[in-house]
């Protein structure tokens, strides 16, 4: 379906762009803010309140 290690890539390359640090790797919220802020843009469907959740199971796996 899909090149998973171009994929990598290219979120890498929107976050290198980001004008801001990444925050640290263990905070959910900040992460889950940053993401909905530098990744997935005002305008789109991204909530970064219910998705620190999912990052935080993400972050403890």
């Amino acid at each position: 379906m899909g090149n998973l290690a171009y994929a990598c890539a290219m979120a890498r390359v929107v976050y290198l762009r980001a004008p801001c640090v990444l925050p640290a790797p263990a905070e959910s919220a900040g992460l889950s803010a940053y993401h909905k802020k530098y990744y997935n843009t005002a305008l789109g469907a991204a909530d970064s309140q219910r998705n620190a959740a999912l990052f935080a199971q993400a972050i403890a796996a």
